[in-house]
């Protein structure tokens, strides 16, 4: 990465926490206005960094929504085969029971584990 790219994924990462922080959701847009004073190229690069963050986080949101849905269904209907992997884990932490890979998940209900952000 150049040092444009680097500087513009450091700021977007800050800006993300200072935005949890704060709860101000259009703070990226302010940060931008000050870049865009000075570097058009800085800016640019920030708001691309941004989008792809934004954008990672409405789709981990819509995920975690849809694992709970699903988690949701009646016991017949929820026994899903599933091979090892992040989402086996994440089902097997949520209800504290072992599984063997590409093993059935039973119809023990337990809340389901959210995805972290990035």
């Amino acid at each position: 990465m150049g040092t444009i790219e680097t500087l513009a994924a450091k700021l977007a990462e800050d800006t993300m926490k200072a935005m949890d922080e704060t709860g101000n959701d259009r703070l990226y847009v302010e940060v931008g206005n000050v870049l865009g004073a000075s570097s058009q190229t800085l800016e640019e690069a920030f708001l691309t960094e941004m989008r792809v963050r934004l954008s990672e986080a409405t789709a981990r949101r819509f995920l975690n929504a849809k694992l709970a849905e699903a988690h949701e269904l009646p016991p017949e209907v929820d026994r899903l085969r599933v091979r090892d992997g992040p989402v086996r884990r994440a089902v097997q932490e949520a209800d504290g029971r072992e599984r063997e890979p590409g093993g059935e998940l039973g119809a023990q209900r337990a809340p389901v584990q959210r995805l972290e952000q990035h």
